[in-house]
C-alpha cells in the first residue's frame, strides 16, 4: 500500500491497487472508505469532503448502532432472542425506509413518514394497532439510547 499524503498534507488517504480509499475517526469508530476514484487530485478532493462533513460517508452508522443496541439487549437479559429478532427487523426496516445513516439526524418527520407508509402499504398496510407497536419500539429504542 502506498501511503498518498505526507507531514502537513491531508492524513488518511491512501493507495490499495488501483484505487483509493480514505481512513478516518468518526464518533469513536474507525472507517475505511472507498474514494472510488485513481486520480490523486480527485482523492483527495474527495477524502477533504468526507473530512468535512462524515455524514457523506457511505457507511450506516443508524443500522450499526440498532445492531449495538439490539445485542447489548440480549447480552444484558433485557430481551429473549425472539424479542431481539423481531425488534431488530422492525428497527432495520425504519433504517430502510428514513434512509438516514446518521441517528442523529433522524428527526420527527421521518417517523411520521415511516408511521404513515406502514399503514397506506399497497401490499400489506399495518393496522393502527401495529403501527403503534412499529412505532413504540422505535421511540423507546431512540430513548435507550439517548437517555431521554
Amino acid at each position: 500500500m502506498k501511503r498518498v499524503a505526507s507531514a502537513g498534507r491531508l492524513k488518511g488517504p491512501f493507495q490499495r491497487g488501483n484505487s483509493f480509499w480514505f481512513r478516518y475517526s468518526h464518533n469513536g469508530h474507525q472507517y475505511r472508505v472507498s474514494l472510488k476514484t485513481d486520480d490523486e487530485r480527485e482523492a483527495i478532493t474527495r477524502a477533504l469532503r468526507l473530512q468535512q462533513d462524515p455524514e457523506l460517508s457511505p457507511t450506516n452508522t443508524l443500522k450499526r448502532e440498532i445492531k449495538e443496541y439490539v445485542a447489548d439487549r440480549l447480552a444484558t437479559n433485557h430481551w429473549t432472542k425472539n424479542n431481539a429478532y423481531n425488534s431488530q427487523s422492525i428497527l432495520m426496516a425504519m433504517a430502510d425506509f428514513v434512509e438516514v445513516k446518521e441517528p442523529a439526524r433522524l428527526s420527527a418527520n421521518h417517523l411520521q413518514r415511516w408511521y404513515e407508509d406502514l399503514k397506506s402499504r399497497p401490499l400489506k398496510p399495518l393496522t393502527e394497532y401495529s403501527a403503534n407497536a412499529y412505532m413504540r419500539e422505535a421511540r423507546a429504542t431512540a430513548c435507550a439510547r439517548t437517555g431521554r
